[in-house]
């Protein structure tokens, strides 16, 4: 929204209003996307495919399959964080609100078997990650996970072979992330029976697979929606044995998320009629050319006349929270930023050399409203020009400034803040005696919601 203040006036006689029109103007853009899958359907015979296939099985590096069990998908969500409120001003929303995240139970343990006649201090395990997402939204910005391997005989002779294995998700991301080539060794150095266990043949062990996730941190804009990863068939995590497919976690049956964000939205305002639409001057009596320049002139009537800007939100809660900020410009900006010169090109307007500014003093702030940009009461404010408006005021909407109503049946809280300025016009030098007349200029208030 914004306000187009339009002065006129004349000197000596007649000085003539500040214009006013309103425009809503709201800085939030939500960015949108459009995702296309392009498939090519190959005309092939069905023999071609059995010999690919066969290819496939014989350039495998291993005869055996892959085991896999599903990760949990309600303790992922769990590892968001609590329920919590954010400002859509906030921009980026992280997970959790501060700190990192345990995917703790996200990942069960598997117990499994691998039929090879390989002994176990022949092969080696590593880590594949990264390469398949839990989320889509909100993306990985940090985290890494620790694995376990533990090996046993599957007869229950006793002894232990272990592994501990660590990748992070480094960048680029989401590319795949793979730890380090490992083999498992005996969980107590020298002892036999743990010692056995290493060197024993892999068709004769049961081994135990677990994994975690640690210090895991999301992020997500203001505008997007949490969901889970669909389109990537990808685990999250898995084990490979020699560079081959081990075991993996799995995508489970996906359940609706809660997201324990909740974004509000920025409070609907607007400038009330209450604002200044119009501005008179009255009278105006110039200074003689030799004065003291530069000079406040003052109206022939005495009194404090105000420009006032009057800014209402609405909120459907009480809670809710956000900030209308009022930005000043113009194009007729004074050298130094502080003042507004004549527009001499403004039909019916003479040309007074830009002797005459007009300047805006803060006198009275609105509840919850504070000066920002260096401006301070009583003092001159600080216009932007057209293309880079300024930040004058800052009106907080959260439950200090709610009044609550009801309009057909329907309850929300209202919030208004009042401000004053006084409005000074100055002569900054001599102005030929012979020219009298109309001025004219011109400044806009703009209202922008986070």
């Amino acid at each position: 929204m914004k306000i187009s203040n339009r002065t006129t006036g004349k000197l000596l006689p007649v000085g003539q209003p500040m214009k006013t029109n309103k425009t809503f103007i709201n800085k939030i853009k939500q960015d949108m996307s459009w995702m296309v899958v392009h498939c090519r359907w190959w005309p092939m015979p069905i023999w071609v495919g059995m010999i690919c296939l066969s290819v496939g099985i014989f350039s495998s590096p291993t005869l055996f399959a892959a085991s896999t069990i599903n990760w949990n998908a309600d303790r992922a969500i769990e590892a968001l964080g609590p329920a919590r409120k954010v400002k859509w001003s906030d921009g980026i929303i992280t997970y959790p609100a501060t700190g990192k995240a345990t995917l703790k139970d996200v990942f069960p343990t598997l117990s499994m078997k691998w039929g090879s006649s390989k002994t176990l201090d022949q092969v080696k395990f590593q880590i594949k990650a990264g390469h398949g997402e839990i989320f889509k939204v909100p993306r990985v910005v940090s985290g890494s996970y620790e694995c376990s391997i533990e090996a046993k005989f599957t007869n229950g002779r006793p002894g232990v072979a272990i592994v501990h294995l660590t990748v992070s998700l480094n960048k680029p991301y989401p590319d795949a992330n793979y730890s380090e080539l490992s083999t498992l060794k005996a969980r107590t150095t020298g002892n036999q029976d743990d010692e056995s266990v290493a060197k024993a043949k892999l068709s004769d062990l049961s081994f135990n697979v677990s994994c975690q996730g640690v210090d895991f941190s999301w992020e997500r804009k203001a505008d997007e929606k949490v969901e889970f990863e669909t389109q990537n068939v990808n685990a999250p995590v898995g084990i490979l044995i020699d560079g081959g497919d081990f075991m993996w976690w799995s995508r489970p049956i996906l359940p609706t998320i809660k997201d324990p964000v909740t974004v509000m939205s920025p409070p609907a305002c607007i400038f009330e009629s209450e604002s200044s639409n119009n501005f008179d001057f009255g009278e105006i009596r110039r200074e003689p050319s030799d004065a003291i320049f530069p000079i406040e002139l003052h109206r022939k009537t005495v009194g404090i006349y105000d420009l006032l800007i009057s800014v209402a939100c609405n909120t459907p809660n009480e809670e809710d929270t956000g900030v209308a900020i009022v930005n000043f410009s113009t194009e007729h900006l004074g050298v130094d930023g502080k003042s507004i010169v004549m527009d001499t090109k403004a039909e019916g307007t003479k040309d007074f050399g830009n002797a005459l500014e007009i300047k805006l003093l803060p006198r009275v702030l609105g509840i919850q409203t504070k000066l920002v940009g260096g401006n301070q009461i009583g003092q001159p404010v600080t216009f932007g020009s057209a293309a880079d408006p300024k930040s004058v005021l800052v009106f907080t909407v959260d439950a200090k400034s709610a009044v609550k109503k009801t309009k057909n049946n329907v309850v929300y809280y209202s919030h208004h803040s009042l401000s004053k300025f006084l409005v000074q016009l100055w002569q900054t030098k001599a102005i030929d005696p012979k020219i009298s007349g109309e001025f004219k200029t011109s400044m806009k208030a703009t209202l922008v919601m986070k």
